[in-house]
């Protein structure tokens, strides 16, 4: 059995957080649950109980959030020639 990389496992982490800490879960990943090993007990209270994953969660939002205020904003206005 091969070993994740580091950067699979960190991607692995956070969409294993997304899945057990938001409400809704936008994104449905049950290898990431298995590459941390959320799929025992010990594991998922780690990952729930965890502050960075919490904050990373609460971080994602808010630049998802600005992200697509700041898209709204740059929205071209209309203009009609006659």
């Amino acid at each position: 059995m091969s070993v994740a990389s580091r950067t699979a496992r960190r991607v692995a982490e956070r969409r294993a957080a997304h899945q057990l800490l938001d409400t809704p879960v936008v994104l449905c990943d049950p290898l990431a649950l298995k590459i941390v090993g959320a799929t025992r007990p010990a594991e998922r209270a780690r990952l729930t109980a965890t502050e960075h994953g919490r904050l990373m969660a609460a971080r994602r939002h808010a630049r998802a959030h600005h992200q697509r205020d700041s898209l709204i904003a740059a929205r071209p206005v209309s203009v009609t020639l006659r």
